[in-house]
């Protein structure tokens, strides 16, 4: 625990890419995801075991969100995709599988980052690009299910940026979405940011 806390606090984010979901010959409900992302114009590559329901959701250049050690970038975690819906359910993770510990602490990581541009209140309108269809399926869904992600581009200072949302039940197009969405961003770094998709979820 003390490692995980550590790395918490010493943490930054980033966007990543998947290079390739690898199926473990060992295990058909593990994948290898393999990842490569950037710090300071060193590239980094490293491989993470999970679960398949979650590994699943990419494909080879899906951008992805890491957290690295700022003291050490080569030692980062994924961005966990699958929450659960409880803090029972999590404690009774953290007893029965050790990955849960990684993936509760990346989950605190976020809900910290995002207070954190929230209570700055610093956002830009970003003109929307996609409105992207997404077909998963998961543990409490064997069905499977259509969500959709807002895709936004910005430009700064020459530099394109792309925003991309959280996943949403509903199509946004259908729920009072305008070509421009907000975006909460860190004004020293645009890829620290938080899509505005509150007026659009569906209860």
């Amino acid at each position: 625990m003390d490692k995980n806390f550590k790395f918490a606090k010493n943490s930054e984010q980033i966007e990543g890419k998947v290079q390739k979901v690898i199926s473990k010959e060992s295990d058909n409900n593990m994948r290898t995801i393999k990842v490569m992302y950037e710090v300071d114009k060193k590239t980094y590559n490293k491989s993470f075991d999970m679960i398949a329901s979650d590994a699943n959701r990419y494909k080879s250049n899906d951008s992805i969100t890491v957290f690295y050690d700022t003291t050490n970038p080569a030692d980062c975690k994924l961005q966990s995709k699958s929450l659960v819906g409880t803090y029972v359910i999590m404690i009774i993770l953290l007893i029965l599988d050790g990955l849960a510990i990684d993936r509760l602490v990346v989950y605190i990581l976020e809900v910290l980052k995002n207070k954190k541009l929230l209570d700055s209140n610093n956002y830009i309108m970003a003109p929307i690009s996609e409105i992207k269809e997404v077909f998963s399926i998961s543990i409490n869904n064997l069905n499977g299910e259509t969500n959709y992600i807002i895709l936004a581009k910005y430009d700064k200072d020459g530099k394109e940026y792309i925003f991309k949302s959280k996943k949403l039940k509903a199509n946004p197009s259908n729920n009072g979405l305008t070509n421009e969405v907000k975006v909460y961003v860190d004004d020293k770094n645009y890829k620290k940011y938080l899509v505005d998709i509150n007026d659009y979820i569906q209860v």
